[in-house]
């Protein structure tokens, strides 16, 4: 009896021992799987983002209304890519580049990006001429809603096309542009055989039918100009009258509007397509906030521009509706001549803003 038990009691030991051998080590198994994919997790980081330098140039004075939010949006983009993607202003063309070569030479790689007024380039570019027409618009919102229609049908696919950049954000506005100058002009022919710095060729040829010369600089030598007296007026808006302190040297402004001008954030395209696409969405987010505060800006700013200008003892000369009809008369002939002249986009660009004002 004892045999027998001892006998089962082996068998079972060894059927026992038998099922362990013959058994898959499933614990060992799932640590092993699970070892392995956390292993192949961690031999995949994502790679660190490079780390870039670009510059800004402008034509802007340091002083002007609108620096503070284009460095803020620098000050932005760098934060935002943790001191990686850098953007260095550089005003008052002090790269070297005169205003109205900026655009020439962002397309050619000189610099990153150009913040600038496109009325400069419209000798480059003929379209950029027709905000500049004097006379077209009467006030900040015919401005606006004319360059945002031009904005959207017209600007992003030549700057592209045609100049190797990008449009960063809409275009901003900008008060009227009248005359300053240093004996008052109170009626049309006063006019007559003055010496005035023109910005655009559209000014030009008001100016040349108004019976002024024209004479054509960088914006920082204005001030000078008038001490030397090498001329008797200058074309420009509150903003860089005030940045200028143009009533030192020029105490009178008459507000005939010969132009609106409008600056402009762009970069260049190809420095564009090599960011990567996170700093590609962080500069265009950054800039287009940017544009969007200087706007709302704008009209405040013109207000108290205008305060600091007159407080300087400057006398503000504000037309007659005589003398508007007188001038309008001038300007509206020069809208025809220089859509013939311009033709393709710059034509068909006034068409369309005629027919947004009824004009």
């Amino acid at each position: 009896m004892e045999k027998k038990v001892l006998f089962v009691a082996l068998v079972l030991l060894g059927v026992t021992l038998i099922a362990a051998g013959c058994a898959k080590p499933a614990p060992a198994t799932t640590t092993v799987t699970t070892t392995a994919t956390v292993t192949k997790t961690q031999t995949a980081p994502t790679p660190a983002l490079p780390t870039v330098k670009w510059m800004l140039d402008s034509w802007a004075p340091a002083s002007s209304y609108q620096v503070p939010e284009i460095e803020l949006a620098c000050e932005k983009i760098e934060e935002r890519t943790g001191g990686r993607f850098t953007i260095s202003p550089v005003w008052g063309s002090a790269l070297g580049v005169t205003g109205q070569d900026a655009l020439a030479a962002l397309s050619e790689g000189a610099f990153e990006i150009e913040f600038g007024p496109i009325n400069y380039w419209s000798g480059d570019m003929p379209i950029l001429g027709v905000l500049g027409l004097p006379g077209l618009y009467n006030d900040l919102w015919e401005n606006t809603l004319a360059k945002d229609m031009l904005e959207e049908e017209f600007l992003r696919d030549e700057f592209d096309k045609n100049w190797n950049s990008k449009l960063l954000g809409p275009l901003q506005i900008m008060p009227p542009s009248p005359v300053w100058t240093a004996e008052p002009i109170r009626a049309m022919k006063d006019f007559k055989g003055k010496t005035i710095r023109g910005f655009s060729p559209e000014q030009a040829d008001i100016l040349d039918l108004l019976g002024a010369a024209v004479v054509t600089m960088p914006f920082p030598e204005v001030y000078s100009a008038f001490q030397r007296g090498v001329m008797e007026g200058a074309i420009t808006s509150s903003v860089g009258a005030r940045a200028i302190s143009i009533w030192e040297v020029c105490p009178y402004a008459t507000e005939f509007n010969f132009a609106s001008t409008n600056p402009i954030v762009l970069a260049n395209n190809d420095a564009f397509a090599e960011l990567p696409p996170e700093y590609q969405l962080i500069l265009v987010e950054e800039f287009y906030a940017a544009n969007m505060r200087v706007n709302y800006g704008t009209v405040e700013a013109d207000v108290e521009n205008w305060g600091v200008i007159e407080a300087g003892g400057l006398e503000r000369i504000k037309p007659t509706p005589e003398m508007f009809a007188e001038f309008a008369g001038t300007a509206v002939p020069l809208w025809d001549k220089w859509a013939k002249e311009k033709g393709g986009s710059a034509a068909a660009a006034l068409v369309r803003i005629r027919e947004l004002f009824g004009k």
